[in-house]
């Protein structure tokens, strides 16, 4: 058993041919790229338990490798995520039922009868790899990039695969996301929320992929930049997810969703505006401004693809997410502002107003509202 950490980007076969040549990958390459056909097929009872439950089981053929996986759903956010998964060894693509006992197995599934878990879809790709080396403030580095396309086959329907994983195999997180904010300064990466194993299931069922991540768990007496960390991985992870989702089901009802989460998000920076360093937010307020607007002005498919297609987008959510882990938003603060952070939130938000302006002003009560119920408040 162990934690995979990663960040999966959504990419274009251009990208990806452009980032096999990028300075930063060339820089840091330790021996060739290898590659090679991966095959795999997923398992699951008639009535979809697994999924269920949100763990995934797959065999793998890796050239004479087989590797027989369960992996948990785990925390994704802005195409960071962290899955914890079990692999077993073997020479023949053969299930052994005998290994998914209580160690892994959950115990939701524990009168589920293994022996009728049946093929449900594959995930063949072509995958590139290559070993990254470097040091991060004076700890050593190493991360794999993976290369992948193929597609994902769900009885007659598919999806196509083309994207980007770079795990982080030894050193902090902080520089895994570095590397990728450094990479979508020049490309355009999409963080993408949803892995191989949910594409299949949501070729099945499109409302199975989960929109709404987890809500926070906080209490009036939970201090303010706690909330405020948490909200900012919810209000990021949701917009992504809605993203991915406008993207394979084009229902313009999810693209309106998007908008109002983005302004939630411009709100978010208001409402918070008194524990926030103005330094740490000076390259990320204006672009998210301009996506904010560019996405209000109606249903229009070709403009969320222009808008995805546009390094920006990738450059403004990997730094989020980097502002975020990093806790930026303390750097440099006033003694004032400290004191507002390590304040109970219920306390905090009895005294906090909106800001005047527009439909801010709307989300920023909304967000308000949102933050009181959570809180119990």
């Amino acid at each position: 058993m162990y934690d995979e950490t990663e960040i999966k980007l959504r990419v274009s076969e251009q990208t990806m041919n452009d980032l096999r040549r990028h300075p930063l990958i060339i820089a840091r390459l330790c021996g060739d790229w290898t590659g090679g056909v991966i095959y795999n097929q997923y398992y699951d009872s008639v009535d979809r338990r697994l999924n269920d439950a949100r763990v995934a089981l797959r065999m793998r053929r890796d050239g004479d490798q087989c590797i027989q996986t369960l992996k948990t759903r785990g925390q994704s956010v802005a195409g960071l995520s962290v899955r914890t998964e079990w692999d077993w060894y073997y020479d023949a693509p053969q299930l052994d039922l005998s290994v998914l006992d209580a160690a892994c197995w959950p115990a939701q599934l524990n009168d589920l009868d293994k022996t009728r878990l049946l093929p449900v879809f594959t995930t063949d790709f072509s995958r590139s790899r290559a070993r990254l080396l470097w040091d991060y403030r004076g700890q050593p580095v190493e991360v794999e990039v993976a290369l992948d396309q193929g597609k994902v086959v769900a009885g007659s329907r598919e999806e196509v695969i083309c994207e980007v994983e770079l795990e982080i195999r030894q050193g902090p997180v902080e520089a895994l996301l570095e590397l990728a904010c450094d990479l979508a300064a020049e490309l355009p990466l999409m963080p993408c929320d949803i892995s191989k194993s949910e594409r299949g299931y949501r070729l099945f069922d499109a409302a199975s992929y989960e929109l709404k991540p987890a809500l926070p768990d906080w209490t009036p007496i939970t201090r303010v930049d706690c909330v405020m960390a948490d909200a900012g991985w919810y209000l990021l992870g949701y917009i992504q997810r809605l993203a991915e989702q406008y993207r394979f089901a084009r229902d313009p009802a999810l693209l309106r969703d998007l908008s109002v989460q983005l302004l939630q998000l411009r709100a978010f920076f208001l409402l918070f505006d008194r524990i926030i360093s103005r330094h740490s937010v000076e390259g990320l307020l204006p672009p998210l401004v301009r996506l904010t607007d560019a996405l209000q002005s109606g249903d229009d498919p070709a403009l969320f693809d222009a808008r995805v297609a546009d390094p920006q987008w990738g450059q403004l959510f990997l730094n989020l997410a980097a502002w975020l882990h990093r806790e930026d938003w303390k750097a440099g603060r006033t003694s004032v502002a400290n004191g507002q952070g390590s304040l109970t939130f219920g306390g905090w938000l009895r005294d906090s107003e909106p800001a005047a302006g527009a439909n801010i002003a709307d989300s920023q009560h909304l967000l308000q509202q949102w933050l009181r119920r959570t809180a119990g408040i």
